[in-house]
């Protein structure tokens, strides 16, 4: 990464000494346990800036797939199944998800449920699809339990891992 890139991350329109860099860089080596003669993790690329030199690992478990058959819509008492496919929500009749609100535009937002995932986008609606409570600016992949405002309405994304083998489903 160019130091002057760095510089303008750390520091936007102030004006530091270059040598501040450097500085911030030798702590960060410092609380590593790195050392700049051998890096393991913070490398010099002299003329140009800093470059990470260690090995990224996602430690993170993939997500289980989506049973596509138990992906649902919740909203108030009303269920609505999601199968396998796009699910267009909207106000217009060919919608797969009909929401009767003017909130709601016509062809509002759709649903993807594919390949194990499901994945939410706005459709240039003109009162915004929001997910956990943000406006949607690009698609956005669901998790059981996720809150969609499509206008004034929110639903519940809920998917059959929501319920351990032990667990009934009964309230």
């Amino acid at each position: 990464m160019p130091k002057a890139e760095i510089h303008d991350a750390l520091w936007p329109a102030t004006a530091v000494s270059s040598s501040n860099l450097g500085r911030v860089v030798a702590d960060l080596r410092s609380a590593l346990g790195d050392d700049a003669r051998h890096p393991r993790y913070v490398r010099t690329v002299h003329g140009f800036g800093y470059a990470f030199s260690g090995e990224a690992v996602d430690d993170a478990p993939p997500p289980e797939p989506l049973d596509a058959r138990a992906c649902s819509l919740v909203h108030g008492t009303r269920e609505i199944p999601l199968g396998e496919g796009p699910h267009l929500l909207g106000r217009a009749p060919d919608a797969s998800v009909r929401i009767d609100s003017t909130s709601v535009s016509r062809h509002h937002a759709r649903i993807v449920v594919a390949r194990g995932r499901a994945t939410l986008e706005d459709l240039g609606s003109k009162n915004g699809t929001f997910h956990r409570g943000k406006r949607l600016e690009a698609s956005a992949e669901l998790s059981d339990g996720d809150l969609i405002g499509v206008g004034s309405i929110v639903l519940k994304f809920r998917t059959a891992r929501a319920l351990a083998s032990t667990e009934s489903g009964i309230v």
